[in-house]
């Protein structure tokens, strides 16, 4: 599938299943990952949270005193940003908006299991380049092997469906290393906001 077709699928469940969605992302405690990352940030640059959402961790950056700019390709979840006075843009990992300001870090939850494995270290390279010296980048995905196209939300999963890419460990341990980054907190968990899964969170700074 294009990257065209997988993002119209996507965007087109996210509108309609953005309040269920965004339930269970409030719901996870993000705040070990977030706390590491916020020291590693140099505050003279921005954060970009790239599949931001709703909005609730631009909110969370800005609270801290950083400045945030938010990148999503999900119209409806742009909208509720823009409503909540957060700094969003329209985009995503294959597709980035232009970006002016030096970029202190890079904030990636539950966002990358949007891109394809096969996909995955193009996307890394780019994400590195964006990144100033030693800044940090945040990514959490599910574990796993194979994608699908998932409709957990929905009864009808001909129509309404995402594509989720699972991650096996090594494989993306092995992945984030080779496009220069180093690993600067690693762990895993069980889904306890959600569906039975495992997730892995990594905290790594740009070498």
């Amino acid at each position: 599938m294009s990257l065209k077709d997988r993002l119209f699928s996507n965007n087109n469940y996210y509108d309609k299943f953005l309040g269920k969605v965004g339930n269970r992302s409030i719901n996870r405690d993000f705040s070990r990952s977030m706390d590491l990352f916020v020291q590693e940030v140099k505050p003279q640059g921005v954060v970009l949270d790239v599949g931001c959402g709703s909005g609730n961790h631009l909110k969370m950056f800005r609270e801290r005193g950083l400045v945030a700019i938010g990148i999503d390709p999900c119209q409806a979840m742009r909208s509720i940003c823009i409503s909540k006075g957060l700094k969003v843009m329209d985009g995503c990992f294959e597709d980035m908006p232009l970006i002016k300001e030096n970029v202190s870090g890079i904030w990636c939850a539950s966002s990358l299991l949007h891109v394809p494995k096969a996909e995955l270290s193009e996307v890394l390279k780019g994400l590195n380049l964006l990144i100033v010296e030693s800044g940090p980048l945040f990514v959490t995905v599910r574990l796993g092997t194979g994608s699908k196209w998932d409709s957990f939300d929905s009864i009808d999963s001909k129509i309404d469906r995402r594509f989720i890419q699972l991650y096996e460990e090594d494989f993306l341990i092995e992945e984030l290393i080779k496009a220069g980054f180093k690993v600067k907190d690693l762990f895993i968990e069980d889904s306890y906001w959600g569906r039975e899964s495992k997730w892995i969170s990594v905290v790594l700074s740009k070498m």
